[in-house]
Order: C-alpha cells, then structure tokens, then sequence
C-alpha cells in the first residue's frame, strides 16, 4: 500500500507535507483515493496565520499540528466488512482534509451523483454549511434576504436564498 501525503498546518505560518502510512479499512469503514480538495482560502488563511483572537472558537478549531482543508472529493477503493452503502468505484464527497488517501467511516461520505465533477463535488461541505445557516436563518418565501460578504460564503448564501423562495437578494461586499 502506498504512502498518503497530507498537508499539515504545524505552527503559524508553518506548513508541511507530511507522509503517513495508508490503513486497511475496518468493519464499517472505506479507504478513498483523493481526486479533488477544495482550499476554502478565508479558513485557512485564518488557521494558517492564526488572524483569530485568543478565546475564540478559532483558538479551539485551529490547534497545531492541525491538518488543512475539509472539502474533498475522491474514489472508493477498498470497502471494510459490513459495509454495504459504498462500494469500490464509487465517486464520494466528505468534510475530508488535504490527503491523498482517507479512511474513515462510510457514513462519513456521501456518493457523487453520474454528471456531478469531482471538482464540483467538493463543495459539498460548504454548501452543507451554507444549507444549514440559511435553514436556521427563520426567513420565509417572498422576504428579502441581505448577504454582507461575498467570499464563497456569501456567494453560495445568495444562490440558496434564491432557491428557497427570497423575493429579493441584496448583496454586499465590504472590498
């Protein structure tokens, strides 16, 4: 079995590509070769650099040696005993880092539907992010929806604010 290489934040302003041994699936588990990571710049930047206060949610979600990235998209190769939803060939998503191999539980990937890219499949997790806040959001269909922010937050806020029936979208970006 080959290596994975894996990017690592390891210190402020300190990245590394680190070497790991790929594991064998275990029951329930399945071992995907990475296709596609999407790097969602304002995360990592803020990681990267530590540009968060101390006390913060940032101080607990960046801790050193912190591996980067969770938009990933890849193949199922190998499938650990009991799994039944996934099988080798399958084109999945996940909340994966920057990694050649990961494996993990199978529920943790969702299968990429025929005519979907690997590339447009990454943005699965944040538009599961994007999804849930705009949810939570209470708005109702014909309300008029504000975005203030238009990094790929903000942009995937506007999309789903369309589609879930806003009568007008304001969009403003403070650059």
């Amino acid at each position: 079995m080959p290596e994975s290489l894996n990017i690592l934040f390891t210190a402020k302003e300190q990245v590394t590509l680190e070497r790991s041994p790929v594991a064998e699936p275990g029951p329930g588990e399945v071992l995907v070769r990475t296709t596609w990571t999407l790097v969602s710049t304002g995360t990592e930047c803020i990681c990267y650099g530590q540009l968060y206060e101390p006390g913060t949610h940032w101080e607990r979600y960046a801790r050193y040696p912190m591996a980067a990235g969770y938009s990933h998209a890849g193949v199922v190769e190998r499938v650990g005993p009991g799994v039944t939803e996934l099988k080798p060939g399958d084109r999945v998503a996940s909340f994966a880092s920057h990694r050649q191999w990961v494996c993990a539980p199978a529920d943790h990937f969702l299968r990429v539907p025929a005519g979907v890219s690997d590339e447009e499949a990454t943005f699965y997790a944040l538009a599961t992010v994007v999804q849930n806040g705009v949810r939570r959001a209470a708005h109702e269909m014909g309300d008029i929806v504000a975005v203030i922010g238009l990094g790929i937050l903000g942009q995937l806020v506007v999309q789903y604010a369309r589609v879930m029936g806003a009568w007008e979208v304001i969009a403003v970006d403070p650059s």
